[in-house]
């Protein structure tokens, strides 16, 4: 009988994976930023350029209270794109409120659109993809947030520091095979019952989580690694439930599989990256 020898390994939180520290050009009132990501290394080749992120900053006059009411930050939701020069950029004019102002900043990532919509800041909608079998679909299922405090024009380029909310789960796979027919190069995973949508407190980057619904998650697999990566929402995943990964190896016509079930509860926290060592002979 074939059996799965498991084991958990917490890697924790990372120094920084990736900066941007290129001094701002003399650009007038006009804010750009610069920065880095902290914690984890869940995005191994940091930010790349074309990736968006989104920004609020507070209107003067409402600083002291926070991030509570999108009317009343200065900046609402503005979109803010990397460029070559390692700045991000507003694609339209976004500048501060004024040329002495003191303001805090929070940035987000990936920037959503939807969010210009959302009036309660202490609870912005974040989610993952239920398909994350692309690359893209694994970064942008990586929910990043950094804030600033006491940020002026005089500072130069506004820099924020981003840290992961999300969980990563890694699988790494040992499987073994007598079958010659079988594409051991080809791997499917999927983690059923699973939550994916949480909300976000923009003042302090904690993330709630939304039990309304479970889904199923397809994972990104690379062959060259034998790896399968999966991000999600901080969660307790319970020994017991309906939640179990499957792995099926080989193609359409010529395929087998094989399901993990959680002997015990998994904690899944924010910004922390977890190893799971599964070898299994097919």
């Amino acid at each position: 009988m074939s059996k799965i020898r498991l084991g958990i390994l917490l890697l924790g939180l990372l120094g920084g994976c990736s900066r941007s520290e290129t001094p701002a050009p003399d650009s007038g009132n006009e804010i750009q930023i610069t920065s880095r990501v902290l914690t984890r290394a869940g995005m191994e080749q940091g930010f790349h350029a074309g990736d968006r992120i989104g920004l609020y900053m507070t209107a003067e006059a409402f600083r002291s209270s926070g991030f509570d009411r999108s009317e009343d930050s200065w900046l609402n939701n503005h979109p803010f794109m990397l460029h070559a020069d390692d700045l991000w950029k507003a694609p339209y004019v976004a500048q501060w409120e004024k040329s002495d102002v003191v303001a805090d900043a929070v940035g987000y990532f990936p920037y959503d659109a939807e969010n210009d919509q959302e009036t309660d800041l202490k609870a912005l909608p974040c989610r993952v993809s239920t398909d994350q079998r692309s690359l893209d679909s694994l970064r942008f299922s990586d929910f990043l947030w950094a804030r600033a405090e006491e940020v002026t024009p005089q500072d130069g380029a506004l820099s924020l520091a981003f840290r992961h909310c999300m969980s990563k789960v890694i699988f790494r796979l040992q499987l073994t095979s007598d079958d010659p027919l079988l594409d051991m190069s080809q791997v499917k995973v999927t983690w059923s019952d699973v939550y994916t949508d949480a909300t976000v407190d923009v003042n302090t980057g904690a993330l709630t989580l939304n039990t309304g619904n479970l889904y199923e998650v397809n994972a990104y697999y690379d062959p060259s690694t034998r790896q399968a990566e999966c991000m999600l929402p901080p969660q307790v995943i319970r020994a017991g439930t309906d939640s179990q990964v499957r792995f099926f190896v080989g193609d359409n016509q010529h395929y087998r599989g094989f399901t993990y079930e959680f002997g015990e509860n998994l904690t899944l926290s924010s910004g922390k990256e977890y190893l799971i060592d599964i070898v299994y002979h097919l």
